[in-house]
């Protein structure tokens, strides 16, 4: 496995992989955390993109919260972080008064995106949002969560080039993943 560490600016800093990647651990629920538990001997700093495909080819993007540096037995520094979905960054978009209720899922998603670098992706959520649904005073990632309490399911989809993350869409579906599986991960 390989991690791709960008700055909060986009720019490349370097690959972990191999004795430098410790421990990696991808937490993911539905509406709920989406979060990445990094071990390294590499030195994380608050703010760095984490850019990562998992077995199926999909890219994940994961931003460091707050990097911890412990030293380990044979005096080497181990990195340790949990990092947040890139969504997480909707936290700092805000959004003055804007009233979407009555709208279809697309749209109130477009209305929700409008102050940020996300853009909308696939929205196969029928119906429309609740007829009391606004955005008063209150950031994008909160928007966003009204919109899922309306019903679908979060998805996020990342496209990277050689110069990292060139894209970043949300998406709410009517159903995430396979309805024939047979398999529970916890």
């Amino acid at each position: 496995m390989r991690v791709d560490v960008y700055t909060r600016h986009d720019a490349f800093i370097k690959t972990i992989a191999g004795d430098e990647l410790l421990g990696f651990v991808h937490t993911d629920e539905l509406n709920g955390s989406d979060s990445v538990e990094i071990t390294t001997r590499f030195r994380l700093c608050e703010g760095y993109r984490l850019i990562w495909k998992d077995r199926l080819g999909k890219v994940h993007e994961h931003v460091c919260q707050d990097p911890q540096d412990t030293r380990a037995a044979d005096g080497s520094i181990v990195c340790t972080d949990t990092a947040l979905n890139s969504i997480c960054e909707l936290m700092g978009d805000y959004i003055d008064d804007k009233r979407p209720y009555g709208y279809s899922f697309r749209r109130a998603l477009e209305v929700c995106l409008e102050p940020t670098r996300w853009q909308v992706g696939t929205v196969d959520q029928a119906g429309t949002v609740s007829s009391g649904l606004t955005f008063y005073h209150t950031d994008c990632r909160s928007a966003l969560n009204a919109i899922l309490e309306c019903g679908g399911e979060l998805e996020t989809e990342v496209s990277v080039s050689a110069s990292g993350a060139i894209t970043r869409k949300v998406g709410i579906r009517q159903h995430r993943g396979d309805a024939d599986g047979h398999r529970r991960f916890e």
